[in-house]
């Protein structure tokens, strides 16, 4: 199964929206492992690329998830 790491929105501080923290998600899906239903043009990241998140953190339950999944 293919998971990707999606953004949800935290403050917004000027012309900016900061990352307040980063879920993992089913691709093509909304909804984290955690059960958090994100926005749809949401950033995502791919799950291979973890350094690629630079703000916020990853979501403990949404990663305990994961790391379980078969």
């Amino acid at each position: 199964m293919y998971c990707e790491f999606i953004a949800e929105r935290g403050q917004r501080t000027g012309g900016t929206t900061r990352v307040a923290r980063w879920h993992v998600v089913r691709q093509d899906q909304h909804a984290a492992l955690c059960g958090q239903v994100l926005a749809h043009d949401a950033e995502t990241v791919p799950i291979a690329d973890p350094h690629a998140i630079v703000q916020g953190g990853v979501c403990p339950a949404c990663w305990n998830r994961y790391r379980s999944l078969p």
